[in-house]
């Protein structure tokens, strides 16, 4: 992934996040944690307030979810890349 990409990305969730009702989101590599499953990797999954951004494993689709786990927005990469 190119570094236009990540940064079409990054605008993308931070727009979406304040759709989602954030006030001032802030995406920052420390919040960042890495996911994984019976030892492999699984995605990285950041909080940002009331809302958690999951990118998954393969790094194609974004998933936002409450804190009560409710799906509120999935969107696949490929759709922001067009």
């Amino acid at each position: 992934m190119d570094y236009l990409m990540q940064q079409r990305i990054h605008g993308f969730v931070v727009a979406t996040l304040r759709e989602l009702g954030v006030a001032n989101p802030r995406l920052d590599a420390v919040q960042m944690r890495i996911l994984t499953k019976d030892g492999c990797y699984a995605g990285q999954v950041v909080q940002c307030e009331q809302i958690r951004v999951f990118f998954s494993e393969d790094g194609e689709v974004i998933n936002f979810f409450g804190l009560d786990g409710a799906l509120l927005k999935k969107i696949g990469v490929s759709q922001i890349a067009a």
